[in-house]
């Protein structure tokens, strides 16, 4: 593929209405801007189907085309490797819904904290979703129905201290219903923190505006949490406004160990140390959670102990992420770099779960 050289003028390009309004949303806007060749988009048509297509101007930027390995590229083209099911995959990988959805909208897995989902729109859509089944679409819009029962749900249950908004990217709301929300949900008593988990300051960093940050400010205490997973994602423009995120609340980075994009002890200290020059903490390394036709980004857990024991061996601790396995079918997450894991063969572990106890047995492509 030959390189594209995406230039973008116009005062509106540093707008984050913009940069949305101008995302390619379709293989067909792909091939055209990356110049890809017609077979290379003719093998992507039918993943994009499975799972919307978005990339902003700012995100088209940073890719390198003419290398199919270039991590941020792989991250956000379709891949006709998404249409091939595993064993254990999963359209619900983690339990969001079922009996841990009391309210539309909500999740209540653990004691103390829920998620809500204020918005399944995201600023761009990552190929290797666990949440695919859901995001770009309309099910599962969150109403004024959904809302108000959502917050009477919290509102009834003192037990919960904390509220994670998520989806989705909650920073896809404007500012004026997702202040609102978060001022409801400071108004009761017990729930004592708010985080934000959002990728906009990756895909579409200048969501950050001012207002946005005073606004925040005023709602401590409150975390957010940026989702980058490689140091290139980190560029002068995103630093900048992370900064301006930095003076109004604490940040937080949650990362995905992929195969083939961080998956790389020195890609994973150099995303550890940019992070840290901008004031981020490593958070969470995330192994893979199995949804449909993930398995290519899926690392052995095995390699992936052995790479968050390199981090620990050269990091300064508080730049090192805590490496974690979210169980399937909702039975909670866990250090997969601590005690709670225990080779038993090939491939095969024994997992303490650190919610109601037992054990169980996980396998890198199968779950018993």
């Amino acid at each position: 593929m030959q390189r594209s050289k995406i230039v973008h003028h116009g005062p509106g390009r540093a707008d984050w209405r913009w940069q949305d309004a101008h995302a390619a949303r379709s293989v067909g806007a792909l091939a055209q801007r990356l110049h890809l060749p017609p077979a290379a988009a003719a093998r992507m048509e039918a993943a994009a189907r499975r799972q919307p297509v978005k990339i902003t101007p700012y995100y088209l930027a940073l890719l390198r085309p003419d290398d199919p390995a270039d991590p941020l590229l792989r991250m956000v083209l379709p891949d006709p490797r998404e249409l091939r099911i595993s064993p254990g995959e999963s359209a619900d990988p983690i339990a969001d819904g079922g009996k841990h959805r009391p309210a539309p909208g909500l999740t209540h897995r653990h004691p103390e904290r829920v998620l809500i989902f204020p918005s399944m729109q995201c600023g761009g859509y990552c190929r290797y979703c666990f949440r695919r089944r859901r995001v770009g679409g309309a099910a599962g819009a969150w109403t004024a129905a959904a809302q108000a029962r959502a917050l009477a749900y919290i509102a009834a249950h003192p037990e919960i201290r904390e509220v994670i908004l998520t989806g989705g990217d909650p920073l896809m709301l404007p500012d004026a219903p997702l202040l609102a929300l978060l001022r409801r949900l400071r108004r009761i008593r017990h729930v004592r923190l708010l985080r934000v988990h959002t990728r906009m300051p990756a895909y579409n960093p200048f969501r950050i505006t001012q207002a946005l940050a005073r606004g925040l400010a005023a709602l401590q205490p409150l975390w957010v949490v940026a989702h980058f997973n490689h140091p290139r994602e980190l560029t002068p423009t995103a630093v900048n406004y992370l900064q301006r995120l930095r003076q109004a609340v604490p940040l937080l980075n949650q990362s995905v160990l992929l195969r083939g994009v961080n998956d790389d002890p020195a890609v994973l200290r150099e995303l550890g140390w940019r992070l840290a020059e901008a004031g981020v903490k490593p958070y969470y390394l995330h192994h893979p959670d199995r949804a449909p036709g993930t398995r290519h980004w899926r690392p052995p857990l095995a390699r992936g102990r052995r790479l968050w024991r390199e981090l620990w061996g050269s990091l300064p601790g508080y730049l090192a992420p805590q490496y974690v396995l979210d169980l399937p079918r909702g039975r909670g997450k866990v250090p997969a770099s601590a005690d709670y894991v225990t080779a038993a063969g090939a491939n095969a572990f024994r997992i303490r779960r650190p919610q109601g106890g037992g054990i169980c047995c996980y396998r890198d492509e199968q779950t018993c």
